[in-house]
């Protein structure tokens, strides 16, 4: 749901509720917690512009608005924050306010004067669709429908609302949050998956070593665990943390394998620590037995046995292993 669409579906909530009967309090409460103003509004105040400013305070968007309890310093901030339209024919977009000036004589765009607000649910060249807090002054809510470019039209409140969550550019993809900020030099986890965020926030992809340990991020820059194959070649990412193995042995599932400097799986004869160790075509290494090539190895421990005696049975199919 995009945002306009919340602001709408918010205020819509309040269709046909009576205020005097307090129903409104839960949005005065909101719009207190924040006091634009610097005060707070009371229960019985005229509360148009306070319960509109407080749905957007309630969809995340305070900061999008002019939010105040008073239609001509709506009107002020607007121009302000440049998202002020004073033209009549303007066809404004759901979640846009509509300001209106009830002293306009209908002659040209009137240009002062600011009496009331209210939430555009929808537009075209005919008419606008506005619901509204305290609806023709009697403590109610509901809706109008005032032709486009008609009279009693002051102007328009027309938030700049920029998308947020996952954005792409020619650079990469980044994360917005909804008070603007984004993820930057850092870890996050969003939506289950771990995800990193390089010194100008955009999203690792690939190979990255960070600080002196490799991972690997997918097209959709989720970081990677466990086996991976990538060019032909078997790598193992930690399953917890998601750093890939290298230099040395690591168990993985009861099984032991090697990863060289690069982090790539081996298989065959490998020299760790002065030992010479036997992994299988599978990368998993041999503890115990006995591996044929050009000659007859023994293993015992996961090393090549030199220089030394081991023990053999032949079990009663004639198998022969290291005891």
């Amino acid at each position: 749901m995009g945002i306009r669409e919340q602001i709408v579906n918010t205020a819509i909530r309040y269709n046909g509720m009576p205020f005097q009967g307090g129903s409104h309090k839960t949005l005065i409460d909101e719009f207190n917690k924040h006091k634009p103003d610097g005060w707070a509004m009371t229960y019985s105040a005229n509360f148009c512009a306070a319960c509109a400013s407080a749905v957007a305070y309630l969809c995340g968007a305070g900061t999008s608005y002019p939010c105040s309890a008073n239609v001509g310093v709506i009107v002020s901030k607007a121009k302000q924050m440049g998202i002020w339209v004073e033209n009549d024919a303007y066809i404004p977009s759901a979640g846009d306010w509509i300001i209106y000036a009830w002293q306009d004589s209908g002659r040209g765009d009137n240009t002062t004067g600011a009496s009331h607000v209210g939430i555009v649910v929808s537009a075209d060249s005919k008419y606008i669709n506005v619901f509204e807090f305290n609806i023709h002054n009697n403590h109610s809510t509901g809706y109008r429908k005032i032709a486009t470019n008609g009279r009693f039209i002051r102007g328009f409140v027309v938030p700049n609302f920029q998308s947020y969550g996952w954005i792409q550019d020619n650079r990469g993809w980044w994360f917005k949050n909804k008070d603007g900020s984004y993820y930057k030099a850092c870890w996050q986890k969003l939506d289950g998956a771990w995800y990193y965020f390089n010194s100008d926030g955009y999203a690792a992809n690939g190979w990255q070593q960070i600080e002196g340990k490799w991972y690997y991020f997918n097209s959709s820059c989720k970081m990677q665990t466990g086996w991976a194959y990538l060019n032909n070649r078997w790598f193992c990412l930690d399953p917890k943390d998601g750093f890939m193995y290298v230099n040395g042995v690591h168990k993985i599932d009861g099984k032991s394998y090697y990863f060289d400097a690069d982090g790539v799986m081996c298989t065959g004869w490998v020299k760790v620590k002065d030992e010479w160790q036997y992994f299988n075509s599978d990368g998993s290494r041999v503890d115990k037995g006995i591996v044929k090539g050009d000659a007859v190895y023994i293993i015992k421990d996961g090393a090549l046995v030199t220089d030394d005696k081991v023990t053999v049975e032949a079990d009663e199919g004639g198998a022969i292993s290291v005891v």
